[in-house]
């Protein structure tokens, strides 16, 4: 008689019908594709703009230029060029070896001046060489900012552009 009653609760006990999980994927993703389709219309149509359509040509300048200003800056970078230490007289006392990093404006100045890199190279040595890059009362210290700006306009006069913005002095050593 145990084994009526074992028998029994297995057989009253029914497993539900299996259903198909497809309708809910449907759903699903139609409601992702919905969603997903109203925020685009919405960025796309009605979410305020930077500048207002009624502002001024000046307003709309002036937004440009903060754009250009955010910009992210692009550099070539020109390894080891060494520079002479001149002291009054004429008399070289020392070198300093400089890694250099010249900022341009965009991409595509970027490609332009690393193409033109031994001119680059050679515009820097003739502007260090005949200028020295230490100041002109003390032979022994490196002017950093005069070198810079004197490197930058000696490649921007050799080759009669303007797309280098500065150079930079990333390291120095001196020899």
């Amino acid at each position: 008689m145990a084994e009526d009653t074992e028998e029994t609760s297995e057989t009253e006990i029914a497993e539900p019908p299996k259903r198909s999980k497809l309708p809910m994927v449907v759903m699903l993703v139609a409601g992702l594709a919905l969603g997903g389709s109203g925020a685009a219309g919405y960025f796309m149509f009605l979410a305020p703009s930077d500048t207002p359509a009624d502002a001024s040509a000046e307003a709309k300048a002036a937004a440009e230029q903060k754009k250009l200003a955010n910009r992210k800056p692009f550099f070539v970078m020109i390894d080891r060029v060494s520079a002479p230490l001149i002291a009054e007289g004429a008399y070289v006392v020392g070198h300093v070896s400089m890694y250099i990093r010249l900022q341009v404006a965009d991409a595509d100045d970027q490609d332009w001046v690393r193409d033109r890199l031994p001119m680059v190279r050679h515009a820097i040595n003739l502007a260090v060489t005949r200028k020295g890059v230490n100041f002109p009362d003390d032979g022994h210290k490196v002017d950093y900012d005069g070198a810079a700006k004197l490197m930058a306009d000696a490649i921007n006069a050799y080759l009669k552009t303007d797309k280098v913005i500065a150079a930079h002095i990333t390291e120095a050593v001196r020899l």
